[in-house]
């Protein structure tokens, strides 16, 4: 029988279980969500998500306490040292495995082995991939409209003209002539993401390079729409992102059309795939995500960072 909570004050408890998660788990897991549920005439209830945290594991510090519980059909208990080193190896296989497979995602486009066709020239790839995959995503997916999903679904530097289903889910393109400008997004089944686009990385060639503002601009807009779309069907955080350039050997990274003062250093390598950034809620702003990534491009044309930013969000260059 379930009693209900009589004079629930939801603010009130919200906040003395956020406090308590806050203080008593580390590492910190990913905001609560809290859902009441009116019962009338009975008292309500309270439905609070806790999401899955990428390190696997959480100790308990609640009350100075450092333990490491789990839960079977006869109740909780708490973990022995060879559980607990079998779980944090599981986090981190499941790590490396992600991190192998955006190595291998961007290997095949490379290689033009994608979903949609595509010609030689400079590529972005973003990628966003969930750290614990769920069986009800697919299902979810499965029960839309295929407009739904193709519309829903972000192209980055590019118009929508055709979606359908293939072997790894789901993918959304563009149908242009010229494809090496081609742009693709492939839904996985797991419901991570995988955009590319041929048409947003243009050299300037008086100047020998090209203009990080608009790729960033773009990127983030997709990122955030990918964010929505994964809400809605089930995607739990926290993922795992990544930014890919390709084709851009001895560029340089330019500031600003109506900035002149341009670094000597250029892009050394054809391939600039900075480090992974970690998205654990599903709502977080992207501009802030993808700081670190930005910057690491905005490195490689030696500059300190990207110079878009401004009390910690992005801003549009201004003229």
């Amino acid at each position: 029988m379930i009693v209900g909570l009589p004079n629930l004050n939801l603010d009130a408890e919200q906040l003395r279980l956020e406090n308590m998660f806050r203080d008593g788990v580390a590492p910190r897991i990913s905001p609560l969500t809290f859902h009441p549920i009116s019962r009338d005439p009975a008292p309500p209830c309270l439905l609070v998500r806790v999401p899955r945290g990428w390190a696997g594991l959480h100790m308990i510090t609640y009350k100075n306490w450092s333990r490491f519980y789990t839960r079977n059909s006869g109740g909780k208990y708490q973990l022995d040292v060879n559980e607990i080193r079998a779980g944090f190896l599981a986090a981190e296989t499941a790590y490396d495995r992600l991190r192998h497979l955006r190595t291998e995602r961007v290997a095949r486009a490379l290689a033009l082995e994608t979903p949609a066709p595509l010609g030689e020239g400079p590529k972005l790839i973003l990628h966003a991939f969930p750290i614990n995959a769920s069986e009800e995503v697919w299902p979810r997916v499965r029960a839309m409209q295929e407009s739904e999903i193709g519309t829903r679904l972000p192209i980055i530097a590019g118009t929508l003209s055709t979606w359908r289903f293939n072997l790894d889910g789901f993918v959304a393109q563009t149908q242009r002539d010229d494809t090496s400008r081609q742009c693709y997004t492939q839904l996985f089944r797991d419901g991570g993401m995988e955009a590319l686009s041929g048409g947003i990385l243009a050299k300037h060639e008086e100047r020998g390079g090209f203009y990080p503002w608009g790729m960033e601009q773009r990127v983030i807009g997709g990122l955030g729409q990918y964010q929505r779309f994964a809400e809605t069907i089930g995607v739990t955080p926290p993922l795992l992102n990544g930014l890919t350039l390709s084709g851009v050997k001895g560029w340089k990274v330019l500031p600003g059309p109506y900035d002149f003062n341009d670094s000597d250093a250029v892009l050394d390598r054809d391939v600039v795939s900075p480090p992974e950034v970690m998205l654990s809620d599903l709502a977080a702003p992207a501009d802030v995500v993808l700081r670190p990534v930005f910057d690491f491009i905005w490195n490689g044309g030696g500059w300190p960072g990207s110079p878009n930013y401004r009390d910690g969000r992005w801003v549009k260059p201004s003229p």
